[in-house]
């Protein structure tokens, strides 16, 4: 399962009852850790990752163990990510959505021809 370090992701993952089915044999959230984005429109935005659930034709014998082996990474990325509940987080994504709107005006501003250019001839 893909993006199981996004922590929407990651709750619905875990969120699924997978002691239910007797088929599974094994979970991990983080069979490949993911990553905080650190450039482009998804700033500080928590990605990738890849969980794994094995499930085999042979009943399970005994309890279910979900595993999280990058636990700590993840926590680490989510207290610094803007998926974090503060206020800090909030400014932070509310600072860099008016900064890329800046840009996109003053390029936009850059692009457009004048329609009297200004002139260099003295008359």
């Amino acid at each position: 399962m893909h993006d199981s370090s996004n922590p929407e992701c990651r709750r619905g993952i875990s969120s699924v009852d997978w002691a239910g089915n007797k088929h599974v044999h094994a979970v991990e959230l983080d069979f490949v850790a993911g990553a905080l984005i650190a450039h482009c429109d998804s700033l500080r935005q928590v990605w990738g990752g890849l969980a794994l659930a094995l499930l085999l034709p042979e009943l399970r014998n005994g309890p279910l163990g979900i595993g999280a082996s990058s636990e700590e990474h993840f926590k680490f990325m989510y207290r610094h990510s803007i998926h974090y509940p503060s206020v800090l987080n909030d400014v932070k994504y509310w600072m860099h959505v008016k900064w890329k709107g800046l840009e996109r005006r003053l390029a936009w501003i850059h692009e457009v021809p004048r329609s009297n250019p200004p002139s260099n001839d003295p008359k």
